[in-house]
C-alpha cells in the first residue's frame, strides 16, 4: 500500500469581516437599545485597527443616540480611541478632557480610569 501525499489549500474568509457584519446585524436588534454594546463594537474595530469609520459612528451612537447614548467617560473614552486610531488626535484629547471633566458627576467611572489611561493612551 502506498502513502501518497496531495498538497491542497483551504481558505477561510477574513474573521475579522465576518464578525463585524455580525455585530452591525445585531445593533440592528435588541442589543442596539445598549450604549455598552455599541462601545464593544467600536473598540473592537480599534483594537483590530479595522472598520474605523464605521467604528466612529457606533461610538457617537454609545455617546449620544436618542433612548440609547449615555454620555459617560466610558463612552467617551470609546469615542476618542476611535478618533485616536483614525489619526484625529486633537479631537481625541478634546473628548478625553470632556471625559476626564465629567469624572465628578460619575464616581463610578473611577475604576477603570487608571486602566484606561495606561493602556490606551501611552505613545
Amino acid at each position: 500500500m502506498d502513502k501518497k501525499r496531495v498538497p491542497f489549500s483551504i481558505e477561510v474568509p477574513n474573521i475579522n469581516t465576518i464578525y463585524i457584519s455580525k455585530m452591525r446585524d445585531e445593533l440592528r436588534s435588541a442589543p442596539g437599545f445598549d450604549y455598552q454594546n455599541w462601545m464593544t463594537a467600536a473598540m473592537f474595530c480599534v483594537q483590530n485597527k479595522i472598520n474605523l469609520e464605521e467604528a466612529l459612528t457606533w461610538a457617537e451612537t454609545a455617546v449620544s443616540a436618542p433612548f440609547v447614548g449615555q454620555e459617560n467617560f466610558n463612552s467617551l473614552q470609546t469615542k476618542a480611541a476611535v478618533l485616536n486610531a483614525l489619526g484625529r488626535d486633537a479631537e481625541a484629547n478634546a473628548i478625553m478632557d470632556k471625559a476626564i471633566k465629567g469624572i465628578g458627576r460619575n464616581r463610578t467611572s473611577y475604576p477603570s480610569i487608571r486602566s484606561v489611561l495606561v493602556t490606551c493612551w501611552q505613545k
